[in-house]
């Protein structure tokens, strides 16, 4: 096969500038086409993805910023990245094989060429139980945040009160449900009214299945009260969002 012959258009999202202040807006990325070689050297312990599904999360905006965040940001010029789900589509390393699935922080394109050994990388063992997209949400980063920060950290009891900050958010959400399964009583803040307003609607509708599906009301799980009052122990820890909390909380 030649060169040309394995050579595609690479479509890559890259951040224009800098953003100085207020909210990203579309203007400050932009769309290009570079070309990718579908080839990985032989012996350099690389393997080259294609980018299969990308999470947009809250931090972005301050990844977009010179400051960053966590002495990580985004360069003008270059790709954003993000977490996203990707097929290995060659492989010069031994633990990765053509056709493996893994979920890690790629960059936003559709072709990446990486080096395991340079940045975190996890194998997905696919078995077609649940879609491929739930690595980049609730399986991936933001459910293993999740898991480990309720259930290993803050360790909740059945009928304890926790304090969602962010409810709406990708990692709130998550956390608001499953602590609901434990048992729990959750308060959910948001950073807006609309925010507030969404998850009531969400809150609604989930209680309306259950009383369909014929569920005792005691199975419901305490309630999702968003600016309510109850007594707080201690914190498990703080996250990031992508905005400033809404004070009444």
């Amino acid at each position: 096969m030649t060169t040309e012959e394995t050579t595609v258009r690479n479509k890559q999202v890259v951040l224009r500038d800098y953003l100085i202040s207020g909210s990203p807006k579309e203007s400050d990325i932009k769309v290009v086409e570079a070309s990718m070689e579908l080839k990985v050297a032989e012996g350099s312990n690389q393997i080259l993805l294609k980018n299969l599904y990308l999470s947009c999360d809250p931090d972005f905006r301050h990844l977009m910023t010179k400051e960053g965040l966590s002495g990580f940001h985004f360069t003008p010029g270059s790709p954003v990245f993000g977490y996203g789900v990707a097929k290995v589509v060659e492989s010069q390393h031994a633990d990765y094989m053509k056709g493996d699935f893994v979920w890690s922080n790629i960059m936003w394109e559709e072709y990446s060429l990486v080096s395991p050994a340079g940045q975190f990388l996890f194998k997905i063992d696919y078995s077609n139980v649940v879609p491929l997209s739930y690595y980049a949400g609730i399986l991936g980063m933001h459910g293993m945040v999740v898991y480990v920060g309720l259930f290993e950290a803050g360790r909740p009891k059945k009928e304890d009160f926790v304090l969602v900050s962010a409810a709406s958010g990708a990692i709130g959400h998550i956390a608001g449900q499953l602590a609901k399964l434990c048992g729990c009583y959750v308060v959910g803040t948001a950073g807006s009214q609309e925010k507030e307003t969404q998850k009531k609607k969400e809150q609604r509708a989930r209680e309306s299945k259950r009383k369909k599906r014929g569920e005792r009301e005691g199975v419901r799980l305490g309630s999702w009260r968003l600016y309510d009052r109850c007594e707080l122990g201690y914190t498990i820890g703080e996250g990031t969002s992508g905005g400033r909390g809404n004070e009444q909380s």
